[in-house]
């Protein structure tokens, strides 16, 4: 079997997180920081539009949700 080829950044994320501990292997608070940290660079966002359709709420009260769809 080959080994799948992944993009750059995505191969060092990897790598920086193959190596104990892992994260069900800390405490609580260090976990959450962790993930905090994971989560917390800038994302490269395509731009959407936001047509005036959105979708019905159902009868258990859910919100309405917009579609949102990319050019």
């Amino acid at each position: 079997m080959s080994k799948p080829v992944l993009e750059p950044v995505v191969q060092a994320f990897a790598d920086a997180t193959a190596q104990p501990p892992c994260l069900f292997q800390i405490d609580q608070a260090e976990g959450r920081k962790a993930v905090d940290d994971v989560q917390s660079g800038p994302i490269d966002k395509r731009p959407s539009k936001r047509p005036a359709k959105l979708f019905a709420g159902t009868a258990n009260g859910c919100p309405q949700v917009p579609q949102l769809r990319t050019p």
